[in-house]
């Protein structure tokens, strides 16, 4: 019988939709209406959440990131009729798809595969000036600091 000797332990730091610490959060539930990977940006519509489709959905929307949860079996993210978890304040870890410095304005990602993705540029994106870049991870992940309390409108 051999005995295990060492330990290594390489915990993730950051993986997109991960809360990033303890602090005060606001985090609000709902039915997704599409699918959608766990860290991206998502809005609340009359038919649930999606990511952003336009400008208008990041401004005039409910909206947050996608927090992990790993009772799903997909593991990477939310189908169609899943309670989804949403982060709208707090500390959080995003996909962002490039290297973020900490001083980047952050945009988030309105078309095609980019949509709900942070970035560092405007090209078919928005501005994100809900949130700021607390630490630049990798070119895949960045942690954010998000400030977007609920907005409390008529039922759809």
């Amino acid at each position: 019988m051999s005995v295990q000797t060492s330990v290594t332990a390489r915990p993730v730091i950051a993986r997109a939709g991960q809360e990033y610490d303890t602090g005060f959060t606001d985090v609000v539930s709902g039915i997704a209406s599409a699918a959608f990977s766990f860290g991206e940006y998502v809005v609340r519509k009359s038919t649930g959440w999606a990511k952003p489709a336009s400008a208008g959905d990041i401004t005039d929307f409910e909206g947050g990131v996608a927090l992990i949860d790993e009772s799903l079996p997909t593991e990477v993210g939310y189908v169609v009729g899943d309670n989804v978890r949403v982060m709208t304040r707090g500390r959080v870890a995003v996909s962002s798809g490039e290297a973020v410095a900490l001083t980047d304005a952050l945009f988030i990602g309105t078309t095609g595969a980019g949509a709900g993705k942070f970035r560092t540029d405007d090209t078919n994106a928005t501005a994100a000036n809900m949130c700021r870049v607390w630490q630049a991870v990798d070119a895949g992940t960045v942690i954010i600091t998000l400030n977007r309390p609920a907005q409390f409108t008529a039922a759809p």
